[in-house]
């Protein structure tokens, strides 16, 4: 058989979340974020949410998949939280780490680097890290699997599947359907665009500004060859 499934130990970031007020949560974030550019290098990050299970708010976590990409981190799955925020975890491509995949006593952070725990998951192995400039994927990007071009652009020239996750601090080509996330420009760059030949998308970004396709929105272009841009801060879709 070409494939097997295992369970093998891999050290990954935990970021704990106490503030379940998302413009509070994203500005203490990046206040501290910006503080030790070049921190995250890829790094998988599972995210916390015990302290905040009792809470009924729940966190934008497409906003925060996307708050830890511009910085450089790789968003895994989510632990502990109540049903309803697991849930929300879940429709954002978030796994849910249950109770035992996880092993180890948690640190507190503090102005310390995040902590580092041992987890006992992984269907699919990450990509190595991605040298700068422009990045080629010959294959198809697999559900689970997350593939980033740093300082330069992303060229998928097979799909993306459903679940699959394509980033670039610059612009993203994919020349077969893309039916996963694509985030451009996770930089800042503004004038990033993401291109597709059949936008079947489950949610596309552009310098931070993102949208998911839940309700209808630009169904006129499903499946068509498309090119995604800003205009101003509204995402703009246009035919190629």
């Amino acid at each position: 058989m070409g494939f097997e499934f295992k369970s093998e130990p891999f050290s990954l970031i935990v970021l704990r979340i106490k503030q379940a007020d998302w413009a509070v949560l994203r500005d203490e974030l990046d206040a501290k974020l910006a503080k030790t550019p070049g921190f995250f290098d890829h790094d998988p990050v599972v995210t916390d949410l015990a302290a905040i299970s009792e809470q009924t708010d729940s966190i934008d976590f497409n906003a925060l998949r996307l708050l830890l990409a511009r910085h450089g981190a790789c968003t895994v799955a989510v632990r502990n939280g109540s049903i309803t925020q697991q849930e929300a975890a879940l429709k954002a491509g978030f796994g849910i780490l249950r109770s035992g995949q996880i092993s180890g006593e948690a640190k507190e952070s503090g102005t310390n680097p995040p902590e580092q725990v041992a987890a006992v998951t992984a269907a699919v192995e990450p990509d190595p890290p991605a040298p700068a400039g422009h990045r080629i994927i010959n294959k198809p990007i697999r559900t689970g699997q997350q593939s980033y071009a740093r300082q330069g652009d992303l060229i998928a020239m097979d799909m993306v599947s459903a679940g699959g996750e394509v980033l670039a601090d610059g612009n993203i080509h994919v020349y077969g359907p893309l039916r996963g996330r694509a985030l451009a420009g996770i930089k800042g760059d503004r004038t990033a665009r993401i291109f597709t030949r059949s936008l079947e998308a489950e949610l596309v970004s552009i310098a931070g500004i993102y949208r998911t396709f839940e309700h209808d929105w630009a169904k006129e272009y499903h499946g068509k060859p498309v090119q995604i841009f800003l205009d101003g801060d509204k995402l703009m879709i246009s035919p190629l």
